[in-house]
Parts: C-alpha cells; structure tokens; sequence
C-alpha cells in the first residue's frame, strides 16, 4: 500500500464488520466535518473552485478515499487559491474526519498538530 493511502484497518475500525454502516463515533466524526465545512463556507470569500476542491476533498476524507499525498497537494493548492484559511479547514476536516493513516502521513510531511 502507498504512503498515507486508504487503510483498509482504519475502515473496519471506524464501521461495522457486519454491515458496513459507520459506527456513531464516525457518523459523529462526520457530522462535526460536515459542519465545519458549512460554517466556512458562510464566513469566507472563497471563489467557487475553493469551494468546489473542499467539498470534494471532505467527502474523499469521509469515506477514506483521499491518500495522504493527494491531502496533502490538494492543501498546497487550497493555500494558492484560498489562502492560509482554506489549508488550514483541510487541516481541521483531516483532524475531524481523517483515518490515522492519513493524519500521520499529513503530520509527518507538514508537521501539522493533529
């Protein structure tokens, strides 16, 4: 497996070995980002593309489809075009919704607090 890729553990961790379905912790994990994400979104100036890459990249965190080394170059983007505000919200969407995998690899490579 890649760096900071999908982590099958992390999934089964986070949903049901069953059926699949989120545990409350993760739904909770998920709401809070869902959240944050909207809150943002009222506050900041953003252009439509910030906003578009966001909601794209908080739905591949959700359902742990974003490797660490695509958070973390879609963060270097954000910072260009949204500035230090919309890096730092991916930073707090990995620190909500992310899997370990994802928050050590982004860690290690940005020395961000997670």
């Amino acid at each position: 497996m890649e760096a900071g890729g999908p982590n099958q553990s992390d999934h089964v961790k986070d949903h049901c070995w069953n059926c699949g379905k989120p545990y409350p912790w993760r739904k909770k994990q998920i709401k809070n980002g869902q959240k944050l994400l909207a809150v943002h979104f009222e506050i900041e100036d953003w252009d439509q593309a910030t906003k578009d890459r966001l909601r794209e990249i908080a739905g591949e965190i959700e359902t742990n489809d974003a490797s660490g080394e695509y958070i973390v170059a879609v963060g270097t983007w954000l910072e260009q075009r949204g500035g230090p505000a919309a890096k730092n919200l991916l930073w707090d969407l990995v620190k909500s919704m992310g899997t370990d995998a994802v928050k050590t690899y982004v860690q290690a490579r940005f020395g961000v607090p997670l």
